[in-house]
């Protein structure tokens, strides 16, 4: 199999349609290889993923994060998005990214993070306008409503991350929203949706100040909820990859940039790479 049928197989199951307006999906470097020789699938590109796929002989990254989002004005050595590019056509390294087109899948990012927390599914935050049940962020329900700092501790420990919140209405939530990554632009659909709590990252101290007393509010961190989506786009991929007997795995390697203290969560961040089940 060569990039250009991989890219087709890819935007079957992950139809471009549903990416976001001006994000960048799709082909990012094609290193003129004959054919594939494996993939590694990934949340970003670093210096140690590349590392990471020349040491199990793999030629294809697939990458939530797009490699390349603005336009390359010079590729240098001292300046990280020009130096991996660099690296990896050095290698002879394809690379795909897929990003808001596997947040909006049915089991996409916010999908993944709901399961985990075990709440039930109810609907998709912002549906897509053309694709049934796609779309950005889920609504999804607790059993029976949890306390705030209960749910804290619950994105702490499914996340490994440390958990910033305000209150909403009350002190408990049932009617759960969540966007993975960067979704604080998509609290007011939470809010119209009569959700008791809304769970993503990047808030800002003024965005938790305008939540504040109308809906209860997560800040969990962008690596911290996606960090399962490497694992996840391999076994979405898994089926049609077997049938083209091509090698694929998700990689082991922890891209966060960011050290929390005093509590540093690296370690279980590992283990969370290390023993993913999705």
């Amino acid at each position: 199999m060569n990039l250009y049928a991989l890219s087709l197989i890819i935007n079957s199951i992950l139809p471009p349609s549903t990416a976001m307006e001006h994000d960048r999906i799709g082909i990012q470097i094609d290193a003129d290889t004959d054919s594939i020789s494996g993939i590694l699938t990934t949340m970003e590109i670093t210096d140690e993923v590349v590392d990471e796929c020349v040491e199990n002989n793999l030629n294809t990254i697939i990458t939530f994060h797009p490699l390349i989002f603005h336009k390359l004005s010079e590729i240098v050595p001292s300046e990280r998005i020009g130096r991996l590019c660099s690296k990896l056509i050095k290698n002879n390294i394809n690379v795909i990214s897929v990003h808001t087109t596997f947040d909006a899948h049915p089991h996409g990012t916010s999908r993944i993070l709901a399961e985990l927390l075990n709440l039930n599914f109810v609907s998709t935050l912002v549906p897509d306008a053309n694709i049934q049940h796609c779309g950005m962020g889920v609504i999804a329900n607790a059993a029976n409503p949890i306390d705030l700092k209960t749910l804290a501790q619950m994105l702490n420990s499914v996340c490994a991350a440390n958990v910033q919140y305000c209150c909403g209405k009350s002190q408990f939530a049932q009617r759960i929203a969540i966007v993975g990554g960067s979704g604080s632009d998509f609290i007011d659909y939470a809010i119209v949706q009569d959700c008791d709590a809304f769970i993503t990252a990047d808030v800002s101290y003024h965005q938790f100040h305008s939540a504040n007393g109308h809906i209860a509010l997560f800040n969990v961190g962008h690596y911290e909820m996606e960090q399962f989506v490497g694992a996840a786009i391999n076994n979405l991929l898994t089926l049609e990859l077997d049938k083209a007997n091509i090698k694929h795995t998700h990689s082991k390697v922890i891209t966060n940039p960011v050290r929390s203290f005093p509590n540093d969560y690296t370690q279980l961040q590992q283990n969370i790479l290390n023993n993913i089940i999705i």
